[in-house]
């Protein structure tokens, strides 16, 4: 795992996960889980773990809120009530699955 984390093809594998991510997290949420594990596989210490999880998760919401400005749904979904606070904690779950991953591998 050691050439996949600072190889030459570290920051091409974090593409990939970034971008594998996104689609999963789009289908159902358990794929924002599984990119933050993804994340944590292929991050060479924790804290970047944690930096690389926050950040997907940054990209992930924003992702999320261009597709609905898109869609003309942005002012609905803001006022749903608890819905955008669910979203925003379902989206902080990658970097805890980053870090997890990362601490013990």
């Amino acid at each position: 795992m050691d050439a996949v984390r600072t190889g030459r093809y570290a920051e091409l594998a974090l593409l990939a996960v970034f971008v594998v991510g996104l689609l999963a997290g789009s289908v159902h949420w358990t794929g924002i889980v599984a990119a933050g594990v993804l994340v944590g596989v292929v991050s060479s210490s924790v804290t970047r773990a944690f930096v690389l999880g926050l950040t997907f998760s940054f990209v992930l919401v924003a992702a999320f809120a261009a597709w609905l400005a898109w869609n003309g749904a942005l002012g609905v979904w803001v006022e749903a009530g608890p819905v955008p606070l669910l979203t925003l904690v379902a989206a902080l779950l990658a970097p805890v699955a980053a870090v997890g991953t990362r601490a013990l591998g």
